[in-house]
């Protein structure tokens, strides 16, 4: 039974404009996941078909609206919001890359895989005012590590700059897979793909001199939140200047969180020993440059 058919419309409206308000999702999926959960609230049902008045006092609507928020939280916070429709870009670019297609073909679907993961999904519309930020910040040379990268590398302008190697890293095998598929694009760009979690990375293995630039966007205070111990690993990242980025509104909530993700960049930096060099704002995320 769907909550559009038990539910009176004035408290459905309320509920659905309460959570839009929330959280960054429209009244449509609010809908959608109000009538996926009614399903399991029989108690719920049961009294609104016996008394529906004043159903908003009910221990059992609220357990009900709590339920909906904490699954359109977790919906919200997943990285790839649609598999299967990356599965069909990510066939569809490797058929391109295989037969070296038009070049408009593969930004096309390019496009589409950004559009597909959460933290690039946020920054597509601002990317060519991101590189022109950072391109007046920092000199990327000739060597760049890219560390919690998801499929950011995608986005990379390898025409305009004389690099020789981007080392992509990630624990997603996902995420690896498409960037794997991409990498022939670049050439003779070395774009390395790489699956491994932080905390098991060996830096020399992967170099013998420092990487002239390294990427670690928005991952900063994910660590500080889920995986503290990685924070370490990542002090000696060897490179000669650091991106480090956050988000200044959260990722599934309409809520400003700047103040909390600078304390957190700003502690990692005082760890690594390094000055700040540059400030980078751009759209949803702010952060340093560091040396």
């Amino acid at each position: 039974m769907n909550c559009t058919d038990i539910l009176p419309k004035d408290i459905l409206n309320e509920a659905v404009n309460a959570i839009c308000s929330r959280y960054k999702i429209g009244h449509e999926s609010v809908l959608k996941q109000m009538n996926e959960t009614m399903h399991r609230h029989p108690e719920l049902i049961k009294k609104i078909q016996k008394n529906p008045v004043d159903i908003t006092r009910l221990k059992a609507y609220k357990t009900f609206i709590k339920d909906v928020k904490k699954q359109i939280y977790y919906q919200l916070r997943q990285y790839h919001q649609n598999t299967a429709q990356e599965t069909d870009l990510k066939q569809h670019l490797a058929s391109l890359v295989l037969n070296q297609g038009p070049s408009d073909d593969i930004d096309k679907i390019i496009k589409g895989l950004l559009s597909s993961h959460v933290s690039t999904q946020e920054r597509l519309p601002w990317y060519q005012e991101f590189y022109q930020t950072l391109f007046n910040l920092v000199d990327p040379g000739k060597s760049i590590i890219d560390i919690g990268c998801g499929i950011h590398p995608l986005s990379y302008p390898f025409e305009k700059n004389n690099l020789n190697t981007y080392l992509a890293i990630d624990k997603d095998p996902v995420v690896i897979d498409t960037l794997t598929i991409f990498a022939p694009r670049v050439a003779p760009v070395k774009l390395i793909p790489v699956c491994m979690d932080i905390n098991h990375i060996t830096w020399s293995d992967y170099l013998t001199a420092q990487f002239d630039l390294a990427f670690v966007l928005k991952l900063i205070p994910v660590l500080h939140r889920q995986n503290k111990s990685a924070l370490k690993q990542l002090i000696e990242i060897p490179a000669k200047q650091i991106l480090l980025t956050g988000n200044i509104e959260a990722m599934t909530r309409k809520e400003t969180i700047r103040r909390k993700e600078r304390r957190m960049l700003q502690d990692f930096i005082a760890m690594t020993g390094r000055q700040i060099s540059g400030n980078f704002e751009v759209g949803n995320e702010f952060g340093f440059v560091i040396r």
